[in-house]
């Protein structure tokens, strides 16, 4: 198994994991808070996939779907259309609503574009350096993924304590 592919399947456990705590909830349960100071289902997805998005598109020197495809025109985060989470205050947090099915769609396109580009990344590129704008720091390409892909792991481990906060056990078929 080369780096693509490690990368590739941890990014889609995590993903199937996801979507089994999504499952059966509605639009209202996404944005639901155990309290005011705390990220909601929808809002853990959507950065989530933004990250994803900024990542791949850097990475594969690619423009992010979320432009592309216009998602920032179907889900409109309150910081605006360059918005990935980054930095929201938790007014921003609560201000922010899209529907399951934007969300999924969009988490969908990225991870189309990210099975696309993984393979086209030579070993060699994770090496290089990129930028991760706004804030002023350049690392290796290699750290990216290793930081996305604990983020990812992180958020996906939120969004199944948050369900099991809203709607109890036995939703996890295992």
């Amino acid at each position: 198994m080369n780096a693509a592919d490690l990368i590739a399947k941890t990014l889609e456990i995590n993903t199937n994991l996801v979507h089994m705590a999504l499952d059966g909830l509605t639009d209202e349960e996404l944005w639901k808070q155990p309290n005011a100071d705390s990220n909601p289902i929808g809002w853990l997805l959507w950065h989530m996939t933004r990250a994803e998005d900024d990542l791949l598109s850097r990475a594969g020197g690619r423009p992010q779907v979320w432009a592309e495809g216009r998602w920032h025109q179907k889900i409109k985060p309150p910081a605006g259309p360059e918005d990935s989470g980054g930095g929201n205050t938790m007014d921003q947090v609560r201000a922010f609503r899209a529907k399951k099915e934007d969300l999924l769609g969009y988490a969908q396109a990225v991870r189309k574009n990210t099975l696309a580009v993984l393979p086209a990344i030579p070993p060699s590129a994770l090496d290089q350096k990129v930028e991760n704008p706004p804030a002023p720091v350049v690392q290796k390409v290699g750290d990216f993924f290793a930081i996305l892909l604990l983020d990812y792991a992180h958020h996906a481990g939120q969004i199944c304590y948050l369900r099991g906060w809203f709607k109890g056990r036995g939703w996890l078929p295992f």
